[in-house]
């Protein structure tokens, strides 16, 4: 009798466990199909992506078109990035993915992603926009459980250069960076959380989510300042792509401000259609994050510490006092190290009518005011890079000088032996001769983050420095910002007293 009935329990057991839902098939759930593998006309084995991009098709995530691309540099749109999650959603829970269009086609979708948390109604206005990179961090990082993500790097906020606690989808990016999933766009790991993210890297990034074998290791440090103004990131090799309905289109782009007032990516086509035909107007009342007057007359040739940086140049775009696009750097970093890759943009794109793919990232460490750098990144269009190609990151220092880059406060450094004084030479730090003292130390000349300053009246362009610029009427200064041939080709005449 006790033989039957324990029997007759373990087919009730039985019973109820193939009615009730199987447990969750877990990363295990992921098996990849050579069928599914479709070979697409537009990814050759060279293809840095090549291996991912077989891989996300081979596991069921992501879909070539119909005439057979792939299409690796179109943006992802938000709905893309959704279709992804749901499909890792349903496989992880699963062990399989059944959605499939229905009318509107996308409805199913948006369904699924909502039921399971993905993201909630009316999250995304408009889903058939691109999604950014932080937007694309948000929907995958939805897709899976916390526990998915086991940690394997020791990467914090601070760490990562240009996100912070304010930074939409903070927590979802920094989790991803631990787990080896996100790595950064350069070799600093910088994020660019607003730009747009390729089909491409969605598929290596969906990839490392659910093949625990292809995430990373990570180390997203600041490059260290040795003495040179700036160093090559990634060979010099940018991050930069576009659409081919966009690659010959003007475009330009400038992040919002941050809690703190700090700018973000600045990012243009730069081309003959947005560069100036006429000079600067002012931008003396502009005052970005950590912005200070401070002089160290003995150190700089233009005496003051810091300009206002256009993160892309007047000369490329235009721009005069936009906040998005101005932020406080050393007089080193702005004619050392910036200026030197601004002139090869704007000359190259004067004398071949081309256009240049411009990205410029300022790098705010944790909350700081004062950026410790900024990014460059420069490609060439219509040559595919062969006439400008650049990656490079200038450091915001003044030798000489000790910033406090939380605040912006500076002091100077009592171990730094001027080079120019011990050689008994009369050229500044700039690089430049150094202009006559200002008989009338009451009057300051303002820089303003110019390289000259010209007289309206006159048609004489002047260094900050000149004495002849602290006598002039702010309604007559005409800041300028270029090289000398520049500031010529404008109309203006050079000073004969400080001889620019």
């Amino acid at each position: 009798m006790k033989k039957r009935i324990t029997a007759l329990l373990a087919l009730i057991f039985i019973i109820i466990a193939s009615l009730a839902p199987a447990g969750a098939a877990g990363l295990d759930g992921f098996v990849k199909s050579p069928a599914r593998a479709a070979r697409f006309t537009d990814v050759s084995a060279d293809h840095w992506a090549y291996a991912r991009i077989y891989d996300c098709a081979a596991y069921g995530l992501m879909e070539g078109f119909e005439d057979g691309s792939f299409r690796p540099e179109e943006s992802l749109t938000v709905i893309q990035a959704v279709i992804m999650a749901d499909r890792v959603n349903e496989i992880y829970e699963t062990g399989r993915s059944t959605l499939e269009n229905g009318d509107p086609w996308y409805a199913p979708y948006l369904e699924y992603a909502e039921e399971h948390t993905i993201i909630y109604s009316g999250e995304y206005a408009d889903t058939a926009a691109p999604a950014t990179r932080a937007q694309m961090a948000h929907i995958f990082y939805n897709a899976l459980p916390e526990e998915a993500y086991s940690l394997i790097n020791d990467v914090s906020l601070s760490d990562i250069p240009d996100v912070n606690a304010r930074t939409p989808y903070a927590r979802e990016i920094e989790r991803l960076y631990g787990a080896g999933i996100l790595n950064g766009g350069d070799a600093r790991g910088t994020f660019f959380p607003d730009s747009r993210i390729t089909r491409a890297e969605a598929a290596a990034i969906i990839t490392r989510a659910v093949d625990i074998s292809a995430r990373v290791s990570v180390s997203a440090k600041l490059p260290v300042y040795t003495g040179e103004p700036y160093v090559v990131l990634s060979g010099g090799v940018p991050e930069l792509f576009a659409d081919a309905s966009e690659a010959l289109s003007p475009f330009e782009y400038y992040s919002e401000l941050d809690g703190l007032g700090r700018c973000g990516t600045a990012y243009a086509n730069v081309c003959r259609e947005i560069m100036p035909d006429e000079p600067r107007g002012e931008i003396g009342m502009v005052k970005p994050s950590g912005w200070h007057t401070v002089r160290y007359d003995d150190l700089i040739s233009d005496k003051y510490l810091y300009n206002r940086c256009h993160l892309i140049a007047f000369m490329l775009a235009g721009e005069n006092a936009n906040e998005k696009n101005l932020i406080t750097g050393t007089r080193y970093l702005n004619i050392e190290g910036m200026l030197p890759f601004e002139n090869v943009v704007a000359n190259y794109v004067k004398r071949t009518n081309n256009h240049v793919l411009y990205r410029v990232t300022p790098v705010f460490e944790g909350e700081n005011l004062v950026a410790s750098g900024v990014q460059i990144e420069a490609l060439s269009v219509e040559d595919s890079g062969a006439g400008v190609m650049f990656n490079v990151y200038c450091f915001n220092v003044q030798p000489g000088v000790i910033i406090d880059y939380k605040t912006g406060d500076s002091t100077r450094d009592p171990n730094y032996v001027n080079p120019s004084t011990a050689a008994g030479e009369s050229e500044g730090a700039g690089g430049r001769p150094a202009a006559a003292q200002n008989p009338d130390e009451s009057v300051v000349p303002d820089t303003s983050g110019a390289d000259y300053i010209a007289n309206k009246n006159t048609g004489v362009f002047h260094y900050p420095s000149c004495p002849s610029v602290g006598k002039m009427a702010e309604k007559n200064k005409v800041y300028l910002n270029g090289t000398r041939e520049d500031a010529i080709a404008a109309g203006y005449r050079p000073c004969g007293s400080c001889k620019p």
